[in-house]
């Protein structure tokens, strides 16, 4: 049996690119389903034994959203989806998430939101872009973009650190800025939902710092 670590190049970024939207145990049947052909003819492109052509790239990149340079590891655009505060007072400006404002060319998968106060500060700026990786894992300690999905600032989104804590049986989230002078929000875990924020975007002329 093909285990995934026996994939390699193009095989194995489509392979995975694909077991995030459909899991791992159906990801060779989701490219056959939307390749139209059997498993045994994915299982020999992944292995290898049969290349890849362009019309099957193009079906599958635009079934997951990317673009087709994203297979063979390049570069690729993401969209800027609105804005996000660390502070969820006063309420966002324009809804984040909705429709791309603009887009930056950056290491696939990532999205990006824009900052919009001075509660990361000096961190990062208001107008300054984080990256951020929706499927990467989030552990505490890490900082995150926050969408709260219930309680009294439901739908907003915040840009915040994020730490993990210990209360009776069970877990509180805790959102927390850099700037002095911004409350730290404390919730149920199961009322957030946590995207990890993996760079921010510098000014013309460089490309990214890495957070972490």
């Amino acid at each position: 049996m093909v285990k995934r670590s026996d994939y390699s190049g193009i095989s194995k970024n489509i392979f995975d690119a694909v077991a995030e939207k459909a899991g791992i145990r159906n990801a060779q049947i989701a490219i056959a389903g939307r390749l139209g052909l059997p498993r045994s003819a994915i299982s020999a492109r992944l292995r290898g034994e049969t290349s890849w052509k362009v019309d099957d790239l193009e079906s599958l990149a635009a079934w997951l959203g990317m673009q087709i340079g994203a297979f063979y590891g390049g570069r690729v655009t993401i969209p800027v989806m609105g804005a996000v505060a660390a502070n969820p007072e006063p309420k966002l400006v324009r809804e984040a998430g909705d429709e791309p404002e603009e887009y930056l060319e950056v290491p696939q998968k990532l999205v990006a939101f824009e900052v919009y106060d001075g509660s990361m500060e000096p961190l990062a700026r208001p107008g300054q872009k984080i990256l951020v990786d929706p499927v990467a894992e989030v552990h505490s300690g890490d900082l995150v973009v926050a969408k709260i999905l219930d309680g009294k600032n439901e739908g907003s989104w915040l840009f915040k650190r994020y730490e993990r804590q210990k209360v009776g049986k069970g877990w509180k989230v805790l959102l927390q800025s850099i700037a002095p002078g911004f409350e730290t929000s404390v919730l149920p875990e199961n009322s957030v939902r946590l995207w990890r924020v993996v760079g921010l975007w510098l000014l013309a002329g460089k490309l990214y710092d890495v957070i972490g």
